[in-house]
């Protein structure tokens, strides 16, 4: 419908605006694409909406506290990342997710968010994953962008 794509469109120039990355990655689907239905890949962007909202709120210091630091706390106590990061894990069978705020050693602060559909990447698999995610995205937020 006209709606849904003025919103899809809306959320698309958002995202592209935005110090984010938000990711739905399903390996169940037709040749392993990283495409699938738009309500799907909405979840992950209108999360990653929410957590830049409260990334410029006056509490943000306080949610951030109270997320797990990579190799340090919580679900997070395990992680392998080089990368500072302050994360919220959760799974249900076949589904991983990780949200929260990535520190780049260049002092950039990026939100992070990605959901993975897949009984082959679930658990140790998915937080292997998500690590390398992590990093991946530091380091892309300290890249020199070239006109």
């Amino acid at each position: 419908s006209n709606r849904a794509t003025r919103n899809t469109s809306a959320a698309r120039h958002t995202a592209a605006r935005s110090p984010s990355l938000a990711l739905r990655i399903s390996l169940n689907s037709p040749r392993h694409k990283t495409c699938v239905p738009t309500v799907q890949t909405m979840a992950a962007q209108g999360l990653a909406r929410l957590l830049l909202w409260v990334h410029r709120s006056p509490f943000q210091a306080e949610l951030v506290a109270s997320l797990p630091l990579s190799g340090q706390d919580g679900t997070l106590r395990r992680s392998r990342a080089q990368t500072s990061a302050h994360l919220k894990t959760g799974s249900l069978r076949d589904v991983s997710g990780v949200a929260g705020f990535v520190h780049s050693p260049g002092g950039k602060t990026l939100v992070l968010v990605a959901l993975v559909n897949s009984p082959q990447v679930s658990g140790a698999n998915a937080r292997a994953w998500f690590d390398v995610l992590v990093d991946w995205s530091a380091k892309q937020a300290d890249r020199q962008v070239r006109p």
